[in-house]
């Protein structure tokens, strides 16, 4: 922006000598000059406020810490701690300082209890193969109860129910306690060797096809067990115990369990997802994943 002086003014005056002008014209425009000269002077003043505030603002980062390698024969553990010890101030080696309890503490009961498998059976099965362990675990005694229950069911089925006359059900032969093996350990091979449908395990198919089930059992006598799997009597089971159907099996596992191996002190009891789309008043059903938390 020009600033008009008082000798532009004169060059002013001179030049414009042919006009008119009044004192009252020459006081305006003097006026007017000055007015100009005090608002440049105020805009200058305000910009050096606004730079002297920004400097004040200015902040210098801090310089970070870095790890300095000493030598190439340093251990990696080493450099580690080196690392750690230097960004560790001092407040925060005495915030983290171990100390005992002042406050009353409630009382723990010492763990007296000797893990692991027992003595009698540990000496026993010292070089035994995992076969023996799974027996032991689980019984014959174990295997005659589903052997009962199930043939049980499948005969208070066919009598209760009109049967049709393709149905498989007229098949139906009692199992016994070696079937019953067989058949869980069809379920334990299924559980390693795993494909996308049930009646693929006994495919001739030259890629999906299976040679081990068909030397177990049928695929029709596999189904059929399956069908008629059971545990508990449902004429006799309480109505009001939820898990009525599966009770007697849990009751004589945990026996099980109990008598032959004690857990350590510290145990981690971790939920398990079961696929289920049943319906059961202990879930809790997860819709995206469509498994239920039992």
């Amino acid at each position: 922006m020009e600033i008009f002086s008082s000798k532009n003014f004169e060059e002013i005056q001179v030049d414009m000598e042919d006009f008119d002008f009044t004192q009252e014209d020459l006081r305006a425009l003097t006026l007017l000059e000055t007015s100009i000269i005090q608002q440049n002077e105020q805009d200058n003043q305000s910009d050096l406020e606004l730079s002297d505030s920004n400097e004040e603002q200015l902040h210098i980062p801090k310089k970070r810490r870095r790890l300095i390698i000493q030598s190439d024969s340093e251990s990696e553990s080493d450099s580690v701690r080196n690392y750690v010890t230097a960004n560790i101030t001092a407040s925060d080696r005495v915030s983290k300082k171990w100390s005992r309890p002042r406050r009353q503490q409630p009382s723990i009961i010492p763990f007296t209890e000797t893990s692991g498998m027992n003595k009698e059976f540990s000496t026993i099965l010292k070089e035994a193969d995992p076969g023996a362990f799974y027996s032991l675990l689980v019984s014959d005694e174990i295997f005659y109860m589903i052997v009962e229950q199930t043939n049980l069911f499948a005969l208070q089925s066919c009598e209760s129910r009109n049967v049709k006359p393709s149905s498989r059900s007229h098949a139906w032969k009692p199992t016994d306690r070696h079937e019953i093996k067989r058949f869980f350990g069809l379920i334990l091979y299924m559980g390693l060797v795993r494909l996308p449908k049930l009646s693929y395990y006994w495919s001739k198919d030259k890629i999906l096809g299976q040679t081990f089930p068909r030397t177990v059992m049928s695929r029709n006598r596999f189904e059929i067990i399956l069908q008629y799997l059971h545990f508990s009597d449902n004429e006799t089971a309480n109505k009001s115990d939820r898990i009525s159907k599966i009770r007697p099996i849990i009751d004589m596992v945990n026996n099980t369990f109990q008598k032959y191996y004690s857990p350590k002190e510290d145990i981690c009891v971790d939920e398990s997802q079961v696929p289920f789309r049943g319906g059961l008043y202990l879930d809790n059903t997860i819709k995206v994943n469509a498994i239920n938390m039992v």
